[in-house]
């Protein structure tokens, strides 16, 4: 592998000059794997840069930080789309993308790695078709498998969006992110690995020269999922937004943005997400953790800090079951697990749910009256379980009311449920956020 820096191709670091060109030309031209490592400062880029194949490009090794920045009225991208033939083994690390977004489509990518990066003041569209919503994330991965382990996403108050968005992904790995403000990262500590703390606290030295406010937690969603993610995990990563109903819209200067749920994810099928941390939206059905009418969820070892579980089934869905649901060993403060459909089941149309578990979860709540696991009578299957001696109040084990939809059974008989492959998250336990003092 040859290696290369910043200054060796001419690209050098706080002359004001904007490299796209000569950055694209130099990828373009290597027929070798090449990693660029570029040294600590900013570069300008104001058109989208494309990745090519066998390219590192990666940020000092030192404490110090290489910034990409753009002055474009839109975020540019770095990426490619499906049109490229073939884009494989490209990687980033340790650099700071300010208003540089990442963009990778098409089923013709592997090994694509982003790693210890960070991405702010990110100009995402906020008027758009709701449909073409995940033009708006940070970090945007369509179709291939990807890596995405120990990032920083930030959003303050005039660059409101999305962080992350995954679609028709498999073997896809999002790890040890952090989406937050720097308020959050004493609690973060126990999920983040050292990189991602290094960074941040390089970042949070420099905050005032990164144009980054007290609140960057200006996410209508943290991860949208929304359609065919197959075969991938979620892990420890740290979710911290703010709890404004509305966000400021810096095209109508105005607070007219909506939430959307903290994550997002349908159709999957074969999806793990397991102990992460998520707080920081609206309490109403603008928040929660949504997942709607696919298969093979294990929803395992998080802690929810004043938010919920939200599985939903709608009749519009290609997809008309809700099968192998297995919520099991989370922490809950002020939320609850529910299953709702928008219909009742009759013999020409219903919802197939298999399987609905619930079991190992502790609860905090001012309210422990409160029906904490709902089912709806909409549904006929009779397959949502739970283990009443199991879902119980965290501080004296009172027992969590659940609703009538749902048969109480043995804890032995519900892990006897959980397949094979799944067994080894029956022992998995959330993370206990850091301390704030």
């Amino acid at each position: 592998m040859k290696k290369v820096t910043s200054q060796d191709i001419g690209i050098i670091a706080d002359d004001d000059i904007d490299y796209t060109e000569k950055l694209n030309q130099y990828m373009s031209e290597q027929t070798e794997e090449v990693e660029i490592r570029f040294l600590p400062g900013r570069y300008r880029f104001e058109s989208n840069i494309i990745a090519k194949n066998n390219i590192s490009l990666f940020g000092p090794a030192s404490d110090e930080i290489a910034v990409f920045f753009s002055r474009n009225g839109n975020a540019i991208s770095l990426g490619a789309d499906a049109t490229v033939d073939i884009n494989n083994y490209f990687k980033l690390r340790k650099i700071i993308f300010d208003n540089i977004i990442i963009r990778f489509l098409g089923e013709n990518k592997k090994g694509i790695r982003i790693r210890c990066c960070a991405f702010i003041n990110s100009k995402t569209p906020t008027n758009i078709d709701p449909n073409q919503s995940r033009n708006n994330a940070q970090l945007d991965v369509r179709n291939s498998s990807y890596d995405v382990r120990n990032n920083i996403f930030m959003r303050g108050k005039n660059f409101p969006g999305i962080g992350i968005s995954t679609y028709k992904n498999t073997s896809t790995k999002l790890t040890g992110n952090f989406l937050g403000s720097f308020k959050d990262i004493s609690k973060a500590k126990t999920y983040l690995e050292s990189e991602t703390l290094s960074l941040l606290s390089l970042m949070k030295d420099k905050s005032s020269s990164l144009n980054l406010e007290e609140d960057e937690g200006n996410f209508v969603s943290a991860w949208y999922a929304t359609d065919e993610l197959k075969d991938s995990t979620f892990t420890k990563n740290f979710i911290s937004g703010n709890t404004l109903s509305k966000l400021h819209n810096p095209e109508t200067d105005s607070e007219d943005i909506d939430r959307d749920h903290i994550i997002y994810i349908k159709h999957y099928n074969n999806v793990v997400i397991s102990q992460n941390f998520f707080s920081g939206w609206p309490t109403d059905a603008h928040g929660q953790l949504k997942a709607r009418n696919a298969e093979n969820l294990v929803l395992v070892g998080n802690y929810l800090e004043q938010t919920s579980v939200n599985a939903r089934a709608y009749k519009s869905s290609k997809n008309l079951f809700f099968r192998n649901t297995y919520i099991l060993n989370n922490f809950i403060s002020e939320g609850e697990i529910n299953y709702y459909q928008d219909f009742v089941d009759s013999d020409s149309l219903k919802i197939d749910v298999k399987d609905f578990l619930v079991f190992g979860n502790h609860f905090k709540a001012s309210n422990i009256e409160k029906t904490r696991i709902k089912g709806t009578p909409r549904n006929s299957s009779q397959e949502f379980y739970y283990t009443k001696t199991s879902n119980v109040y965290d501080d004296d084990n009172q027992k969590v009311v659940a609703s009538k939809e749902f048969q109480d059974i043995s804890e032995e008989v519900i892990k006897a449920k959980i397949p094979e492959e799944y067994q080894r998250y029956v022992s998995t336990s959330w993370i206990v956020p850091g301390s704030d003092v």
